[in-house]
């Protein structure tokens, strides 16, 4: 088991996320193309960045806002793209 941070998703195959490998909590510069079975969400503190792996929003940046512990859910705020600084609620833990 190692670390990682998603570095994008894959355009091609939606079950594919490319994942930087971390080493000692910094990035090593390898990057692995992995399959979502092989991978475990991790949610960050309030504040803390996340990446959408699924859903309308797949492949952007956003900033974590509130997490729903009851609905497995959490609020961000979308940081790029044609939908920047919009406030999403009702994500699941999964698609970030």
């Amino acid at each position: 088991k190692s670390k990682g941070v998603v570095a994008r998703a894959d355009a091609q195959d939606p079950f594919v996320a490319h994942v930087q490998v971390l080493r000692g909590g910094e990035a090593s510069g390898d990057v692995l193309g992995l399959d979502e079975r092989d991978l475990e969400t991790v949610i960050p503190s309030v504040g803390g960045p996340v990446r959408v792996v699924r859903g309308m929003l797949r492949g952007a940046r956003a900033t974590l806002l509130e997490i729903d512990e009851a609905a497995f859910s959490v609020a961000i705020r979308v940081e790029e793209g044609p939908r920047r600084g919009e406030r999403v609620a009702g994500v699941e833990y999964e698609d970030v």
